[in-house]
């Protein structure tokens, strides 16, 4: 049995561009598809013998699923960092430019 790994979220980011922002809708797909991805996982860890290898498999898969989730959650953090900067920089522009006037 193979479950694979890299689900719903690296098929979101694969399909975005460097020049593409991430939106809320992108984030709303992606969170529902981690949820119905995530949910069979949880049934089925719960229901195989405790030291099968099926289980070490799907739990296995579920700590790849909590890294790739880090991960975004990280470039997320990045971007909202980068844009906070950015706004910042701006914001004292067009303040220094009302001054002049």
């Amino acid at each position: 049995m193979s479950l694979g790994v890299g689900g719903p979220a690296s098929l979101n980011r694969d399909k975005l561009s460097p020049q593409r922002r991430v939106t809320a809708q992108d984030i709303d797909a992606w969170l529902q598809a981690a949820r119905e991805r995530q949910a069979p996982l949880h049934r089925q860890a719960a229901l195989t013998p405790w030291d099968s290898d099926q289980r070490q498999e799907v739990l296995t898969v579920m700590a790849a699923l909590l890294q790739e989730r880090h991960t975004l959650l990280q470039e997320a953090c990045e971007e909202v960092r980068v844009i906070s900067a950015a706004t910042r920089v701006w914001s004292q522009g067009v303040r220094s430019t009302f001054a002049d006037l």
